[in-house]
């Protein structure tokens, strides 16, 4: 049951949707049957998890009919019946949200019905309001272009018409230039490959800023310099109001990539730009989907805010969002950030006691865990040398959990291989205290190690024996 689309669609509704569900499932204008009603009414103690221990077909029609043998028929027709109420209510909560989605049904209701004189003006009002909408992307121009093709369409005579096909064909090849352009950039920023790329040739609408915009993010993805990041991030910046959220989180995580790229480079000035688009997308809420937070996203930006000893904003930043973390690990995430802020601020000992508690089921999280708690292990053997047997054997368990069939990109693999080689040269060095030339040697191997997961923390390391 865990999967029918009953309890996915019972997932999306928040506490108070589902609180509110609960009258609306009660009405005789959607609900006829009180069986129905009764099966709500054992689904909804389970919301949100539904967990599979409680929620099984067998459990829920005992409970429902406990005299009567089970039925998958008959509870599969409650489920489509209660699923039916869902929908109808899922889309009442749309209209409801979504003025303009209203309007525009109703709209499309007078067109159906042939109540021609409420259809134009109700059309031409959404055409007036759409205007005074700060947008000008192709979202804007696809619906101008949907509201014009229906007047233009409109069956009754009218000495308009030659004017709405007009508008219609414009609106029309506005949202075909910019959306071409939009998609070129997604797949540029992604990497995908097609037989058949888009180009940017005659893309380009001028007399729209978002042309430009997309057209300076296209160019920093196929010329990534520092003058492109630049001329790009002051562009986002000028046009950021004129976007909705999705694209000012597209664009916005664009320059995020770009600039960890820039700092594999060893081009750290640009750590202090990236907490800044991160703070930014955090108190706008442009990089939050749903309500909710990635958790790679929040490990980085707990990551890069620590770095940078934004610790009072941090510490703010753990308290309000730790339970906005989206997936099943959302815990365990919330623990793994803590312990990052708690490295930064040196304090190793607690950093470990909070890594000791985290087990993932996703193998990137699991490592990343298990690199910090080793670089946790060698920060209090650096101010306590009887702690070396501990940190070999941390090294050593590090090292085998490296050799087994994990699941993601090798590269990311061989990053942390070559952080474990390093260290495992680090540690001899940092306690017989070599000199300058055994140093020298390991800040080479450090250059010339790649790909390298910690780098600047190696280095930092390295540069530390005296």
């Amino acid at each position: 049951m865990q999967q029918s689309k009953l309890i996915h669609h019972l997932k999306l509704l928040s506490a108070e949707e589902l609180k509110r569900f609960a009258s609306f499932v009660r009405s005789p204008y959607y609900t006829q049957s009180k069986d129905v009603i009764r099966l709500f009414n054992l689904l909804r103690k389970h919301h949100p998890h539904f967990s599979n221990k409680q929620v099984t077909k067998d459990r829920i029609f005992k409970r429902l009919f406990p005299k009567e043998t089970y039925s998958d028929i008959k509870l599969r027709n409650l489920q489509s019946k209660l699923n039916k109420v869902v929908e109808n209510y899922l889309l009442q909560l749309t209209f409801e949200q979504d003025e303009i989605a209203k309007r525009k049904a109703l709209a499309k209701l007078y067109q159906q019905r042939n109540y021609t004189v409420a259809f134009q003006r109700a059309t031409e009002q959404l055409l007036d309001d759409l205007d005074f909408l700060p947008f000008r992307d192709a979202d804007y121009f696809l619906e101008k272009y949907g509201l014009e093709r229906a007047l233009y369409f409109w069956e009754s005579p009218n000495s308009k018409k030659a004017v709405w096909l007009n508008k219609a064909y414009d609106s029309l090849a506005a949202f075909s230039r910019l959306e071409r352009l939009r998609l070129t950039l997604y797949q540029k920023n992604r990497g995908i490959i097609y037989a058949n790329q888009p180009t940017k040739v005659n893309l380009f609408y001028n007399d729209n800023d978002l042309t430009q915009l997309y057209e300076k993010f296209l160019d920093l993805l196929e010329k990534p310099t520092l003058i492109a990041f630049e001329d790009a991030k002051i562009s986002f910046f000028k046009n950021k109001e004129k976007l909705r959220k999705e694209d000012q989180q597209s664009l916005l995580v664009v320059l995020i990539n770009h600039a960890k790229l820039a700092i594999r480079t060893e081009q750290t000035e640009l750590e202090a730009t990236i907490f800044s688009l991160y703070k930014l997308g955090i108190e706008e809420e442009i990089l939050f989907d749903n309500g909710t937070l990635n958790e790679i996203l929040f490990i980085n930006i707990v990551m890069f805010g620590s770095k940078l000893t934004k610790f009072t904003w941090v510490e703010d930043f753990l308290q309000k969002y730790a339970t906005r973390i989206t997936g099943n690990n959302s815990k365990e995430i919330a623990t793994l950030g803590k312990a990052i802020y708690h490295f930064f601020k040196k304090n190793y000992t607690q950093a470990t006691h909070l890594l000791a508690t985290l087990k993932f089921d996703n193998k990137l999280l699991e490592l990343s865990a298990r690199t910090l708690s080793l670089r946790c292990f060698y920060e209090l053997f650096s101010k306590d040398s009887t702690l070396y047997d501990y940190l070999l054997a941390a090294l050593q368990a590090y090292q085998k959990f490296l050799e087994r069939d994990l699941s993601f990109h090798a590269e990311k693999v061989i990053a942390y291989q070559n952080f474990s080689k390093l260290l495992a040269q680090l540690i001899p060095a940092q306690l017989k205290m070599y000199g300058s030339r055994e140093k020298a040697v390991l800040l080479q191997l450090l250059a010339t190690t790649k790909p390298l997961t910690a780098a600047s923390w190696l280095r930092e390391k390295i540069e530390a024996i005296r």
